[in-house]
């Protein structure tokens, strides 16, 4: 178990207390200064237990097998199985090692008093903090399996949205990527061989040939640079993605670029409405439910716009004139949501706003990739066209002066 230092404040003194405390998770070590009516000042962690730290290399758990296991958590439940039990029963069954280890440690954690959110809490790499809050509300309503069953519908509906992006840019992709390769090979092992023959009948090489052989010579005599060339720049991205400004920006450039920007938008805005709409229908308090929703839309510069929402909200306005105001929501779903608000019924209207994005995200893929398709043909063929210029000019002029050499 974790070892904490806490610095709180007496109840009975009013004076500052600083002591050690062995909990499982940051959430225990608060909740059993709240009970003991303690004012927490400073919390810090010592300590981890070699559990611990192994726990902490653990990268996630796949998302079908995360599914399966909350799918099979609320059947449980609703059967009437205790949580330690259902924990028994799932590490028995289950394949995967990382879960087993994960519910070995979750069942730990219950064992010695903590309730299932707090345990879940402790593994934020694997959980959540959407799925983890929805859990604490099922918790304090009594409907455990209930909130369980609507994190699974929200995460499948996630993970359709997701597949069905892949398999719309598949074709697009493998089509370009394809051509690409067949051009590469042509310039560096092909084009020489011609070269061969063309210098050796002494060819007068047209632009479009002399362009091509200056690229292949390019890839042959710096390949190296090249491909060192190419890994650092994805290295470079890869750690500028993640400063704060890096992946703001980034974040700013899949909203506006080409093709990819509108599903991008429209991604953003369902996954922000459907994890709003699934906390507040959970009872979730609107001011954490628009933090996590921020959190869920995957995408910096929407988050910047929900903290606005969330400032307004807390001066004890409404989320609908903040919304209105940025650039970054559909004008039809802010009023919606502002007819939600008014009529107490925000979170239907969100839920409703997210079925409506999901399809449009859908006609938009439909669309875009079926624009893509022939921009990538287009694309393919003007390559080939190139090289195939590059080829054939030569060989004309080569014979045209073979024939002149006859006469």
């Amino acid at each position: 178990m974790p070892l904490y230092r806490y610095t709180a404040l007496s109840p009975a003194t009013g004076k500052k207390v600083t002591d050690t405390l062995t909990m499982a998770n940051e959430q225990m070590v608060m909740d059993y200064l709240y009970f003991k009516g303690m004012t927490s000042i400073e919390l810090k962690l010592l300590e981890k237990n070699a559990f611990q730290k192994a726990m902490e290399m653990i990268s996630g758990i796949k998302e079908n097998v995360l599914l399966l296991f909350l799918r099979q958590m609320s059947v449980v439940i609703k059967a009437g199985i205790p949580i330690y039990k259902a924990l028994d029963l799932i590490i028995l069954q289950t394949e995967d090692k990382r879960l087993k280890t994960v519910c070995q440690a979750v069942k730990n954690d219950i064992g010695e008093g903590s309730s299932l959110s707090n345990s879940f809490r402790g593994y934020p790499n694997i959980f959540s903090d959407f799925l983890v809050s929805m859990i604490a509300v099922g918790e304090s309503k009594g409907e455990l399996e209930y909130s369980l069953m609507q994190v699974v519908e929200f995460l499948e509906a996630s993970r359709e949205l997701k597949n069905k992006i892949i398999s719309a840019a598949i074709y697009p992709v493998i089509l370009i990527g394809a051509g690409i390769l067949i051009m590469i090979a042509m310039v560096t092992f092909v084009l020489p061989r011609f070269m061969e023959i063309f210098v050796s009948y002494n060819v007068k090489l047209p632009m479009p040939t002399v362009v091509l052989i200056t690229v292949s010579n390019i890839i042959l005599h710096y390949y190296a640079y090249i491909i060192m060339s190419v890994i650092s720049f994805v290295v470079a991205i890869y750690f500028i993605d993640k400063t704060p400004w890096g992946r703001f920006g980034f974040d700013w450039l899949k909203l506006h670029i080409i093709i990819f920007g509108p599903i991008t938008h429209n991604v953003a805005i369902s996954r922000f409405v459907r994890t709003l709409g699934v906390l507040h229908r959970g009872g979730v308090p609107l001011i954490r439910a628009l933090e996590l929703s921020a959190g869920a839309a995957d995408n910096t510069v929407v988050a910047k716009e929900v903290k606005k929402v969330i400032e307004s909200v807390k001066d004890g306005k409404g989320i609908a004139a903040p919304l209105g105001e940025s650039k970054i929501f559909p004008s039809l779903m802010v009023q919606m949501l502002g007819i939600g608000e008014e009529s107490g019924s925000l979170d239907v209207m969100a839920l409703e706003m997210a079925d409506y994005y999901d399809q449009e995200t859908d006609y938009k893929i439909k669309r875009q990739m079926a624009m893509m398709e022939p921009a990538a043909l287009v694309i393919i063929a003007v390559g080939v066209g190139f090289i195939s210029a590059s080829f054939l000019l030569p060989m004309f002029g080569m014979a045209t002066s073979l024939r002149q050499g006859a006469q």
